[in-house]
């Protein structure tokens, strides 16, 4: 029974190996077509590369080409991958321009929409806790708000050199700025902003303090004339008897 487990356990291993090295062959192969065709027939590609950029990459897409269907028969997994990694390293700048291109102005109009948005959330800040007569007790301090304030300046200042940045390059540039650093840039003022509203929202106003005044008694004037005036009468007719 063991050698029987044994011996499943050994062609299982057997059947991974071939599935990764069928895997890294498959990849290797896909992708030499892949960027084969794209410099050939995808007009984004041609526009984002020079004819030196072309020339470079189709040499190195033949050659591995050429030694996969030779040398490269046998290879290992390994081998395999490292030759795919050539292709990618060769061909980064190129599809990374590529990709730019379309994704330029969709983050940059999300940009545009989060600093608006933000800004929106700050004037409502502003209006509803920086009133005097909340004084200490307010959620969000002025300090926060301020830090706020600079935040969308800062963006907006950095967005104005992106902009002047991209207006600069020509379809073969690599741009300096990416769409993820446009992404830092959204997330930093959503995380700022969700900090604040929950803040706000978690806000318990401390308690106010009343002081309690123990009420006056009136005194009744009309009361105490007329007990006087009782008293007063009543002496006369104690003297008076007495007399009697």
């Amino acid at each position: 029974m063991t050698n029987q487990s044994s011996k499943l356990s050994e062609l299982d291993a057997h059947d991974r190996e071939l599935i990764a090295l069928s895997t890294a062959k498959n990849n290797l192969e896909t992708f030499i077509y892949d960027i084969r065709d794209k410099l050939e027939h995808d007009s984004k590609y041609k526009k984002a590369s020079t004819s030196h950029e072309q020339t470079k990459i189709n040499e190195k897409l033949t050659e591995i080409d050429t030694w996969l269907g030779d040398e490269g028969f046998n290879a290992d997994v390994k081998t395999l991958k490292s030759k795919l990694d050539e292709l990618k390293t060769i061909t980064k700048s190129l599809k990374t321009r590529v990709r730019e291109v379309d994704l330029r102005p969709i983050k940059l109009q999300e940009l545009k929409d989060a600093l608006n948005q933000t800004e929106q959330f700050l004037y409502a800040t502003r209006t509803l806790f920086l009133r005097k007569d909340l004084e200490d007790d307010k959620p969000i301090s002025e300090i926060e708000i301020k830090h706020l304030d600079k935040m969308i300046k800062d963006t907006y200042l950095w967005r104005d050199q992106v902009l002047q940045d991209f207006s600069k390059l020509t379809p073969t540039d690599t741009p300096k700025y990416l769409s993820t650093d446009i992404d830092e840039k959204m997330n930093a003022l959503k995380r700022e902003t969700n900090y604040l509203l929950t803040k706000a929202q978690r806000f318990v106003p401390k308690p106010k303090t009343t002081t309690t005044t123990t009420p006056k008694i009136p005194i009744n004037n009309e009361t105490k004339t007329d007990n006087n005036s009782s008293n007063s009468d009543t002496t006369p007719t104690a003297d008076y008897n007495k007399d009697l």
